[in-house]
């Protein structure tokens, strides 16, 4: 007797055990998969950490140079209205206090320290001192970088590139609940945007998103299956076998600390099509096995 059939037998005399095994291993699996960690596009996704390229991009480049910025964009009739920049101005200060922040520039900032500099008071000024400022020759570049037109500008945020997802996504909430808690005028929009809400955002879709594809998958799945096996009498058998298979998988990734990326996503079809596969041939198998009477 050879092993196979051995393993085949035991599995035979021993139903429960084995439901049971595979129970517990499903409700382990649905625990582990709930601290699976969603992630973007991001470099460690497409490149190797022990990669001679992403240790040069690491540790010459991303470490000692770059940064990254969360812009918030103002647009207004007029944004250099000082009670704009009195809330451009209290979201910078916030800001500053938020940990990994390296800093903030915007037209407010401008003003106020100027200000400060010549009064000793950091503070916004009438409208006439505003636009003196805003004018001045070695203002000009900086202003007109944040600035295109009167009404629309700037605040920008800046962050190291090391910073991971969770950080990332730390600083855009709070950025987003500052903006709402700094007290700008009812006409202006202001809109969080730059690389790590972008990020976030795909982020979040992806997670709202694979819900309803696992369902339209298995629904389409289940309508290929009727129709290519109608004649045979357990024609839906590879849907509970796919659904362990991908159930168990998300779990391990969950037990193993993989996060779910753009590049992770793509092994799914290849895991539905395997697990479909093997169980037409395990179908086929038991059709056999009963025909020749085997047990």
């Amino acid at each position: 007797m050879n092993p196979t059939e051995t393993l085949g037998r035991w599995i035979a005399d021993h139903p429960f055990l084995i439901l049971a095994a595979a129970l517990l291993l499903t409700i382990a699996s649905l625990h582990y998969a709930q601290q699976i960690e969603m992630q973007g596009m991001t470099t460690e996704s497409m490149v190797g950490k022990d990669s001679p390229l992403y240790q040069l991009f690491d540790h010459l480049y991303a470490e000692k140079f770059a940064t990254e910025s969360i812009a918030v964009i103002v647009e207004a009739d007029d944004v250099t209205k000082p009670e704009i920049l009195r809330a451009m101005d209290r979201l910078s200060q916030k800001m500053r206090q938020v940990p990994n922040v390296l800093a903030v520039t915007s037209i407010a900032d401008i003003v106020a320290e100027r200000e400060e500099n010549e009064n000793g008071v950091r503070a916004i000024p009438t409208q006439e001192r505003v636009d003196d400022i805003l004018a001045y020759p070695a203002n000009l570049p900086a202003v007109s970088g944040m600035m295109p037109d009167k009404k629309h500008t700037l605040l920008s945020i800046d962050l190291p590139i090391t910073l991971n997802e969770g950080p990332l996504r730390e600083i855009y909430q709070e950025t987003s609940a500052q903006v709402q808690i700094s007290q700008f005028p009812p006409d202006v929009v202001v809109t969080v945007t730059g690389e790590p809400a972008l990020m976030q955002s795909i982020t979040e879709e992806m997670a709202v998103s694979n819900g309803p594809i696992m369902a339209l998958a298995g629904l389409l799945m289940i309508v290929a299956l009727l129709i290519s096996f109608n004649h045979v009498k357990w024609s839906l058998l590879p849907i509970p076998i796919v659904f362990l298979g991908i159930v168990w998988t998300f779990g391990a990734m969950g037990f193993l600390h993989i996060p779910f990326t753009i590049v992770s996503m793509s092994a799914f079809p290849v895991l539905i099509g395997i697990g479909i596969d093997y169980a037409i041939q395990f179908h086929n198998r038991i059709d056999e096995e009963f025909t020749k009477g085997s047990s």
